[in-house]
């Protein structure tokens, strides 16, 4: 998701990229992957 989501904002499409990276947060709460959910709100 984090990775689809970089491509809709390459893209220009940023509300695609938003949802895409709010999933991204999402999973990475949910699977405790700590180190990476700082990603999706860089962007």
């Amino acid at each position: 998701m984090n990775n689809i989501g970089l491509v809709y904002e390459q893209k220009s499409e940023y509300q695609t990229a938003l949802e895409y990276l709010q999933q991204a947060l999402t999973i990475f709460q949910q699977i405790g992957i700590k180190q990476k959910q700082g990603v999706p709100l860089i962007v």
